[in-house]
């Protein structure tokens, strides 16, 4: 190579070692520069210093830029003059070998060295290395970085985060719909009767009867009659497998468990049950009927006493797999009685307790008894006797009734030798009105049309008078919650005296339905009251196993007045139903009345039919995806 040749140099990388044959010795000058380029250095560092000091970060990013480009420059100014001085060496003899060719390779290299760590000629500016300064987003990075770390800047940093998280999370959470805008009416799928009249002497027995209509609708399902008990010597359930079916379980010589009836499928539509207790003779003798009705929470039962030659009981029964509890609460024509033995009674599992009313609260002429349920639901009915030595005076079975402003009791039979209004205001002084349904019209009781009722005073009122045998319905009516029942007794002078009691009756929102009508020597009646405006009712009969009725018969009932119609039953064993459906017009209310023929007179039982429920309101419901469903709060819901 001549020495008048550069030699084409290679820009000389961090790590990497350059090729020693290609360069020869360097004069001493390149030292001394070597100096001046660490005073530029020092003066780089200044100003690099003042560089990071500057507020304008993008204004930095691009001085940072321009001082690459510087430094490129120099690095290839510095390698074409040591290439230079590189040729002269050459040319004086220097071989690759020597010393002198050794320390040529030496300086250069410490050249671009100084160059590639931002050391120019001049020294007026700062060069990061190639490695720091090739990619000059990593300067812009580095800016970010350094603006992030100021505390405004990451404050609206943060900010802008959370705004996206919260926009996020109102995008992913499920939005609620609504599955059904209005409550709907559906069919009832079960329906469960508690029965707790199964007493038996040996003068005394009981019947319970469970049957299923075939209404429109009723198809399929099962119902069955069982023995309520945990015992296992529990007599097998009678089963009904078709519509029209009845079945029927007479107790007699000794008490038997109580008996639960129910229903499921479609078969919970047109499914009912009653109970029957009769004596004959002795002084137990007597004829009384109730319903089997759904366990309770809130009730009353009117018309017990707790006198001489009285034995009322309270029978409560517990249909559930788990205990129940209830508070008797007693109220006498003097007030509330205090009656500790009524507190916290507890029933066992599928159980029934028999509560006397003179153990309870003794010497009380009339009562009124208020069960309130403190855990779980019972069923209750009370059993009245009453006697004056050997002499019976009857029986009756006191249904459980519910307090109101308007109640109706729907039949005070003809015929009878008394009937006697029990009123209490439980909650406080109100003044009712009462008003007589006949067949001819209302009619306002002189002297007894307005009664002044003390609160938790059981008040009794003389209806006689004023009935004067006729057939008849009562309408109470208060401004306040009040309980109304009504007793009513036969018989007298040559015949055996005969009682019986009823009670407020809800009216027939739906068919009401009665099982185990038999013939023979029982005769049977429905009264029929529409305390406002014209209503009418269509009664039908079905024989056992039937499902079209054997008689039928519709009824008109003038607003404010009440019939009696009499029923036909020809059947001699209690298998026979009656269904009473209200087909238009106002509220209608019904009772079933029952004579039987017996020796000593005749004998009178008064039972409230009440409606079924063939429906019940499912309310409104709001559906998450991904959750269980709310159910919103109806309006009202039965």
């Amino acid at each position: 190579m001549t020495s008048d040749e550069t030699p084409r140099r290679r820009r000389t990388r961090r790590g990497e070692q350059p090729p020693a044959t290609d360069v020869a010795a360097a004069p001493a000058e390149p030292t001394q520069g070597t100096a001046a380029d660490r005073t530029a250095t020092e003066s780089t560092a200044a100003e690099s210093t003042a560089t990071e000091s500057t507020a304008a970060e993008s204004t930095a990013a691009e001085s940072t830029a321009a001082v690459s480009a510087a430094a490129d420059s120099t690095a290839a100014q510095s390698a074409t003059s040591a290439g230079a001085t590189a040729g002269s060496g050459t040319a004086q003899g220097a071989g690759p070998g020597s010393a002198a060719s050794q320390e040529a390779t030496t300086e250069p290299t410490a050249a671009a060295s100084a160059a590639s760590k931002g050391v120019t000629a001049a020294g007026a500016a700062t060069v990061p290395t190639s490695a720091e300064s090739a990619p000059v987003g990593g300067s812009r990075r580095a800016a970010v970085l350094r603006l992030l770390r100021r505390p405004a800047v990451s404050l609206a940093v943060a900010a802008a985060l959370l705004v996206v998280v919260a926009l996020v999370g109102q995008l992913l959470v499920p939005q609620p719909t609504r599955a059904d805008t209005a409550p709907v009416a559906e069919p009832v799928a079960s329906a469960e009767l508690v029965c707790p009249v199964t007493s038996a002497t040996s003068t005394l027995s009981s019947t319970v009867s469970a049957g299923v209509v075939p209404l429109p609708g009723v198809e399929k399902g099962v119902a069955t009659l069982a023995d309520l008990t945990t015992k296992a010597s529990a007599s097998q359930p009678m089963v009904i497998d078709a519509p029209g079916g009845t079945v029927t379980r007479k107790v007699t010589g000794s008490s038997g468990p109580a008996q639960l009836a129910r229903a499921t499928g479609s078969f919970a539509g047109g499914f009912g049950a009653d109970q029957l207790i009769r004596s004959g003779q002795g002084a137990s003798r007597g004829l009384a009927v109730a319903p089997c009705a759904r366990p309770l929470t809130d009730a009353w039962i009117i018309g017990g006493s707790s006198t001489v030659g009285r034995l009322t009981q309270v029978l409560l029964v517990n249909d559930d797999d788990r205990p129940a509890q209830v508070d008797l609460l007693v109220y006498g024509p003097t007030g509330q009685v205090t009656a500790p033995g009524g507190a916290g009674i507890v029933l066992g599992p599928s159980s029934r307790k028999q509560v006397r009313l003179d153990s309870l609260a003794p010497n009380q002429l009339v009562t009124a008894v208020h069960l309130l349920a403190t855990s779980g639901r019972v069923g209750v009915v009370g059993l009245d006797q009453s006697a004056e030595g050997l002499v019976p005076l009857g029986m009756a079975l006191l249904p459980a009734t519910q307090a109101g402003t308007d109640l109706v009791i729907p039949d005070v039979p003809a015929g009878v030798s008394g009937a006697r209004l029990d009123l209490l205001a439980p909650g406080t002084d109100t003044t009712v009105a009462i008003e007589l349904l006949t067949a001819d019209g209302p009619i306002v009781p002189a002297g007894i049309d307005h009664v002044d009722l003390q609160a938790g005073h059981v008040t009794s009122v003389d209806l006689g008078p004023a009935l004067a045998g006729e057939a008849a319905g009562v309408v109470v009516s208060s401004s306040d919650d009040v309980v109304a029942g009504v007793v009513v007794g036969t018989g007298g002078g040559k015949s055996l005296r005969e009682k019986d009691a009823t009670a407020g009756t809800p009216r027939l929102s739906a068919p009401g339905i009665v099982v185990g009508l038999r013939g023979g020597a029982f005769t049977h009646a429905v009264g029929l009251a529409a305390p406002d405006t014209d209503s009418v009712v269509r009664l039908d009969v079905y024989t056992p196993g039937a499902t079209q009725p054997s008689w039928t018969r519709t009824v008109s009932v003038t607003g404010g007045t009440a019939t009696t119609v009499a029923v036909p039953v020809t059947t001699p064993t209690a298998r026979t139903s009656l269904v009473v459906t209200p087909v238009s017009g106002g509220a209608v209310y019904a009772t079933h009345e029952v004579r039987e023929a017996a020796p000593g007179g005749t004998m009178l039982a008064l039972a409230p039919i009440y409606p079924i429920r063939a429906t019940t309101v499912v309310p409104p419901v709001v559906q998450v995806p991904g959750s269980s469903i709310r159910v919103q709060s109806p309006a009202r819901s039965s």
